[in-house]
């Protein structure tokens, strides 16, 4: 063998050498977020759909932006509105249905942190949006039934005793 011939394949052996290196630092050090209260989702759509069904990463991510769009479009108050509605429902108010719903079917539901909402007793401001069917359920429940009417003040104690928390 000529010595042209081994410089070759050691430079060869060399260069693949450090790009695999590189490929399974890059892979490990840019992991996706799952979704999970330790690696939520992080939004950076902004707008009440996003918000509260779910934004950036997410299931329905893409077509929650689009909808904050149309909003906005038609009234920007009512798109503003929206949304500080949202922010005051994440903060500080119960979600019976959603803790409830959480409990039974875990999938229902994925973590996410959105700038400006910080949830009362949350691990570093993660709160739930929806993942599937019935997590839309109980978010749409707890967001446009039980807290504009109250009702999710008197089931929020009920939820934890169901769940076997105190209140």
């Amino acid at each position: 063998m000529s010595r042209k011939n081994s410089t070759a394949m050691g430079i060869g052996a060399a260069i693949s050498g450090a790009a695999i290196a590189a490929f399974i630092g890059m892979g490990t050090a840019h992991a996706d977020p799952s979704g999970s209260i330790d690696n939520p989702f992080v939004n950076t759509d902004t707008g009440g759909y996003s918000e509260l069904f779910g934004g950036t990463g997410t299931v329905q991510g893409a077509i929650d932006a689009q909808d904050d769009v149309t909003l906005a479009a038609g009234s920007s108050s009512d798109a503003a509105a929206f949304s500080s509605n949202v922010v005051t429902f994440e903060d500080a108010v119960d979600h019976p249905l959603a803790d409830i719903i959480q409990a039974i079917d875990p999938e229902a539901f994925v973590y996410q942190v959105s700038t400006g909402i910080d949830p009362t007793g949350s691990v570093d401001g993660a709160y739930l949006v929806p993942d599937d069917s019935l997590g839309y359920l109980a978010t749409s429940l707890d967001y446009f039934l039980l807290s504009p009417t109250g009702l999710g003040d008197l089931l929020g104690p009920i939820g934890e005793i169901l769940l076997g928390s105190s209140f």
